[in-house]
């Protein structure tokens, strides 16, 4: 009903004031009067030139009832955040609390009460007053809101267990809140659309995993008024409440039953890695053996440039055929990221399906003169795939054997095996072999080359000049007319001799141009495979020619830990779980994961020539009229046949 009515102006507009209305007018004729009256206004305010109307209404709010816990926070807000934006705000609130104090005035849109307490009960209203666009024009309003807030000791909650279970299992549901006396009652129920359904439980002795019933009363054990559901499935979700009267009281206890799909199960480990190595198309091809040698020899510049690196005032010495060998017999069951690592590792091209094909013809090339054998060892309870096993033997020359039950009785298997392929030089390669061994990778190496030109057959002892600036006497290889090629190389800054051997094969010493470990150094960072194969070439085409030759007899026998260098070419994923499923397909929560590496080596350079061996897991200016090397120097023993260097070494001390 419309109260009073009143003109004005304000700040150059014109106004329309303390227009008071009831919003509870139900009646028609209550809305009519005030639409006539409200028309009357509306003329006379265009008689007095009114720029604009403002409207204010006052509207009576029934109280919104909160009921708020004891201890908790409470925010109140005089405008729902939804609400059309108001110009100009201004906010009133009041609090008429239950004790009948009044709270003083608060000029915020919203209002916090922490720690709500007994004196924050009550009546809170808020009043808000400014600018709103209104039926095509900007209005002043008065908006009203009201709170009664009821202060309670604590929340009643309304408990359910949550029980999760996969679709096709079976679920026991236990009443745990009822008495465990068997005398009271307890009934079953499952709430569905149409309001709760009784469960028809019948007998025990119906139930079980030969019983009739899905959903039956569990065996005692599992609790007094437990039930059980055998062969859940979605259409058993929902919630289950069990029933019972105690002391005149209806009591219960409520579960909700959510049922899930099956959790997948994840393929096996070896999923799509099981199959064989492919098959080469192109056997014997010219194109596989460039690769295969010129991915050796970077191989054998890059390990060398490691194990340099690693010792770089020892003497050094390393077969990188040998080491490859092991490594392609490895790869020979290696699938996945483990197989590109191993390939990157060997510097050969992705995906090159003739490798080991590859490795199979440049034993048979070399075995006139070079001996390559290679050998797997692997534990009972390993399941080695029959595909690698015949492709092992096939390509690599021996079938897998068994070890035995005993630690020491395969240590002396191995070694015996290692001495009898290096003609008993290296005769104590394994140490000892842990008892999780499952799987130990061999191969070695041997080669005894004579001199095609002879020294001469006496003793002669020379001083050796040491890095440090120590003179040491050595035993020496010497001859006042020695043929043989000498040259010097420019791109690796080095005097360069290359000594004939029978077997095809040329001994290579490399000889920096001062004592200085600077120059030493220089010339070990520019052996790559570029400059490795130039040298190589290029000492074709020089004639030999006569020269006084004074060379230390060498006796080297050195043994290298694999751990480190195998982690520094990239190879650590062999350290965790390699993927070796060609070679092993079994899915077991302890894959294979590599433990120890070693590499020994062994070089004879006596009277007669040169003799080395190795089991895994060699590199000399101008024409000279002398070549003396009674200093630190570099050495080769590259194969002619193979066209890639068999042994590498440096010698820095007798």
């Amino acid at each position: 009903m419309l109260n009073s009515v009143a003109i004005g102006y304000s700040n150059g507009r014109s106004e329309l004031a303390d227009v008071m209305m009831d919003t509870h007018c139900n009646s028609a004729q209550d809305q009519s009067s005030f639409n006539t009256q409200f028309t009357a206004l509306m003329s006379a305010s265009t008689t007095l030139r009114i720029l604009s109307l403002l409207l204010f209404a006052e509207l009576s709010l029934s109280a919104t009832d909160l009921y708020v816990t004891l201890g908790s926070t409470l925010v109140l807000h005089c405008i729902p955040p939804n609400y059309t934006e108001v110009g100009e705000p201004r906010y009133s609130w009041t609090h008429v609390p239950l004790q009948d104090t009044l709270a003083p005035a608060l000029h915020s849109s919203s209002l916090s009460i922490s720690k709500i307490g007994p004196k924050d009960a009550g009546l809170y209203e808020c009043v808000t007053e400014g600018w709103v666009q209104r039926w095509g024009d900007e209005r002043k309003m008065r908006l009203k809101a009201a709170f009664f807030v009821h202060i309670t000791e604590s929340t009643d909650l309304q408990q359910e267990e949550l029980l999760d279970v996969e679709r096709g299992d079976s679920i026991t549901l236990a009443c745990s809140s009822a008495p465990q006396s068997s005398s009271i009652l307890i009934t079953w129920h499952r709430e569905v659309q149409s309001g709760k359904e009784e469960l028809d439980l019948g007998l025990e002795s119906e139930g079980g995993a030969n019983g009739s019933r899905r959903i039956h009363w569990a065996p005692p054990n599992l609790g007094p008024w437990a039930i059980k559901v055998n062969d859940v499935t979605a259409e058993d979700s929902g919630v289950y409440r069990c029933s019972w009267q105690e002391h005149g009281v209806l009591k219960n206890h409520t579960m909700e039953l959510v049922v899930k799909a099956p959790t997948p199960q994840p393929p096996p480990r070896c999923h799509g890695y099981t199959t064989p190595w492919e098959t080469c198309k192109a056997e014997n091809s010219r194109s596989g053996k460039a690769i295969l040698v010129e991915s050796l020899t970077e191989f054998s510049m890059h390990l060398y440039s490691l194990l340099s690196k690693s010792n770089p005032s020892s003497n050094l010495l390393f077969s990188p055929i040998s080491i490859a060998g092991v490594l392609t017999n490895l790869l020979l069951g290696a699938r996945g990221q483990t197989r590109t690592s191993l390939e990157r590792a060997l510097h050969l091209p992705s995906f090159f399906s003739c490798l080991h094909s590859e490795m199979k013809n440049l034993r048979q090339e070399l075995k006139e003169n070079v001996e390559i054998a290679s050998q797997i060892y692997y534990h009972a309870e390993l399941k080695l795939e029959e595909t690698f096993a015949n492709q092992s033997e096939v390509l690599y020359g021996s079938r897998p054997q068994r070890l035995s039950e005993n630690g020491e009785r395969n240590v002396d298997m191995i070694n015996a095996w290692v001495a009898d392929k290096t003609h008993q030089r290296i005769k104590h390669l394994v140490k000892s072999l842990p008892s999780s061994a499952q799987l130990v990778v061999l191969n070695t190496i041997y080669f005894n080359g004579k001199w095609l030109v002879k020294f001469q057959q006496r003793k002669e002892l020379a001083e050796f000049l040491t890095s440090s600036g120590d003179l040491v006497p050595v035993p020496v290889l010497y001859s006042s007319k020695y043929k043989m090629a000498l040259s010097y190389s420019k791109e690796l800054d080095a005097q360069v001799a290359a000594v004939p051997l029978s077997g095809q094969a040329r001994l290579f010493v490399l000889l920096p141009n001062t004592l200085s470990s600077r120059d030493l150094e220089a010339l070990e960072s520019k052996m790559d495979e570029s400059n490795i194969r130039g040298m190589v070439k290029s000492m074709e085409s020089v004639t030999p020619e006569t020269v006084e030759v004074t060379l230390p007899i060498m006796k080297l026998d050195i043994s290298t830990d694999l751990m480190g260098l195998l982690e520094d070419m990239g190879l650590s994923d062999l350290f965790g779980s390699p993927n070796l499923c060609g070679l092993s397909a079994e899915d077991t929560y302890l894959p294979l994961a590599l433990s120890d590496a070693q590499h020994r080596s062994f070089l004879s350079l006596t009277e007669s020539g040169v003799e080395a061996g190795a089991a895994t897991a060699l590199s000399l200016s101008r024409s000279f009229r002398s070549f003396s090397v009674l200093r630190p120097f570099l050495f080769m023993l590259w194969s002619d046949q193979a066209n890639c260097p068999l042994f590498l070494g440096r010698f820095m001390k007798p």
